[in-house]
């Protein structure tokens, strides 16, 4: 995992998406601590230009293992999962934590800056996207 400090902006950046960031998440404008455990999707929404940085040619990785109850690559699709949607010049993330089950429903989870066309499929082929352990 790349820490992102001053010039090493350009090093592949690991984004990990879970319930829960023990200890912290460092960024070149501030500084984020959580004394506890709780839903990461309530932080990635109040600051999603966390992902303004994301470049899967460079490497970057989307990490939402965390957030999946019940995935199997074996047999089920990635796309009933995770989602891309193109907004302007902009890509929307969402999450269905249990696919095509009753439980959860797609929720946006964050904004990618500048890149569209993203595809879920390609994405976990090319190892830019984790979705299981």
């Amino acid at each position: 995992m790349n820490l992102i400090r001053g010039r090493e902006i350009l090093s592949p950046f690991f984004v990990s998406v879970g319930l829960g960031i023990p200890g912290g998440l460092l960024s070149s404008r501030a500084r984020f601590r959580f004394p506890r455990q709780f839903e990461v999707i309530t932080f990635i929404k109040k600051f999603v230009n966390i992902f303004a940085l994301c470049n899967c040619l460079e490497g970057d990785i989307i990490n939402i293992v965390d957030l999946l109850t019940s995935y199997d690559p074996n047999q089920d699709a990635i796309d009933d999962f995770i989602m891309f949607t193109t907004s302007g010049s902009n890509s929307v993330v969402s999450v269905d934590r249990d696919g095509t089950g009753t439980t959860y429903t797609a929720q946006d989870i964050a904004t990618i800056t500048g890149v569209t066309g993203l595809d879920a499929d390609d994405l976990l082929t090319n190892g830019n996207l984790l979705a299981a352990a």
